[in-house]
């Protein structure tokens, strides 16, 4: 099959298909744009004829008025005009047959030439009216998922690929193809990468334009999380001089519980499990941090939420401290979870660095783990309760070896 991205037509109708994915063509549109690219298109499948109604069909306004309405269609002795609904002295449009014959771009045709090509398996399905699930293949002992993505805007595209995972099986790796849409937020992406999900154009996944992924190409181009593949944006760098942020290292809250009473968490490339005290702290952190004011705690504020049991919580931070240090850019740990020698603390880097991978999950978690650390906590105070207990003892003479002097000894308690 055919295939250029620099086709104008082709360009053209992915555009619109992208925004609208059930959008329609006249012949007239598309013969227009390029004679030879629609006779292309129709001989590789790509395009399928659409019945239409003249009836219920209206007709673009070359000179729109101030309701800016299109025209209607009517058939006059015979032949089908495009009438203006609002002016009866503006003289009617001819129509020939090509303006009333309407085409639809074959979305499942596309997915099939893509599978075919890259030897994908599985069943290519509809998933809903943004994503569709093209195929998957195994790369050694990895295994990739393709998807198509067609969105209108970046709040829809970012909704979508955010919720992606509750909707197919994220493998190893998961690309997501956009004809030409790339106006996902940084931070989206950043989001998506720790969920293995990445998203490329067409003209970067397609480099011969053949419908061919180049997996080698896109493998070595995986990113890594890092402030070389996520610069920073004019607001963050003002804010970073603003707060005077000391990292730039990137934190991800995975969600993930890999073991009783223990979170997973990436520290830019590195994971790390933290126990639920140490992570009730970071959350509590994180909570401040994103109210983008530095981010400063006070220690009493960390001794009236129950996070710590006294009012010196140094100790707690110093063990979340060596906890996180092997996974931080240049191991600094005292820089990451700064204190400013007033009594205070924060998570030093950018909010917009803390990503949370499970939307609506930080405060339902703080609380969580809140709870469980406060009923911890008093099981620990009643077994020391119970060790502690004074048992009475009577009067009774004991019997007891004296082994400094080899002597037996008979005392009482007094």
């Amino acid at each position: 099959m055919k295939f250029c991205l620099s086709d104008p037509l082709l360009k053209h109708v992915l555009g619109q298909v992208e925004k609208f994915p059930e959008a329609t063509f006249t012949e007239t549109e598309l013969r227009k744009i390029s004679p030879d690219g629609f006779q292309e298109m129709l001989k590789n499948r790509l395009l399928k004829y659409q019945q239409s109604d003249p009836d219920k069909e209206t007709f673009p306004c070359p000179t729109p008025c101030e309701k800016g309405c299109d025209r209607v269609i009517g058939n006059i002795h015979g032949s089908f005009q495009a009438i203006c609904p609002e002016h009866s002295s503006v003289k009617p449009i001819s129509l020939a047959k090509s303006d009333l014959e309407r085409y639809i771009f074959d979305i499942d045709r596309l997915m099939a030439e893509i599978k075919k090509k890259n030897q994908l398996v599985g069943f290519a399905s509809k998933i809903s009216e943004r994503i569709r699930f093209v195929g998957e293949r195994s790369m050694g002992q990895k295994h990739v998922s393709v998807v198509l993505g067609l969105f209108r805007n970046g709040k829809e595209a970012d909704a979508v690929l955010l919720g992606l995972s509750n909707q197919i099986s994220i493998h190893d790796r998961t690309i997501v193809l956009l004809p030409f849409f790339d106006k996902t937020s940084q931070d989206v992406l950043m989001r998506l990468e720790s969920q293995n999900v990445f998203v490329s154009r067409f003209e970067e996944v397609f480099p011969k334009s053949d419908f061919v992924i180049d997996f080698a190409r896109l493998e070595r181009k995986k990113p890594k999380v890092g402030t070389e593949h996520h610069p920073m944006t004019q607001k963050q760098q003002r804010d970073t001089e603003r707060y005077e942020y000391k990292c730039k290292d990137r934190l991800y809250l995975t969600g993930k519980e890999p073991k009783k009473r223990s979170n997973l968490v990436r520290l830019n490339d590195r994971e790390i499990i933290i126990p639920e005290s140490e992570m009730l702290l970071l959350l509590y952190l994180v909570m401040e941090s994103k109210k983008e004011k530095g981010g400063w705690v006070f220690k009493e504020q960390l001794y009236e939420e129950g996070i710590t049991e006294e009012d010196i919580p140094h100790r707690l931070i110093s063990r979340l401290r060596n906890r996180l240090s092997p996974g931080l850019l240049d191991k600094d740990a005292e820089k990451f979870i700064e204190n400013d020698g007033k009594g205070r603390n924060r998570i030093s880097t950018h909010p917009d660095f803390v990503i949370i991978e499970k939307r609506n999950w930080l405060v339902k978690k703080y609380n969580k783990l809140k709870e469980s650390v406060r009923k911890e906590r008093k099981r620990r105070e009643d077994r020391k309760m119970r060790q502690a207990k004074v048992i009475p003892v009577s009067n009774e003479r004991i019997h007891y070896v004296d082994r400094s002097s080899n002597h037996q000894k008979n005392d009482s308690i007094s």
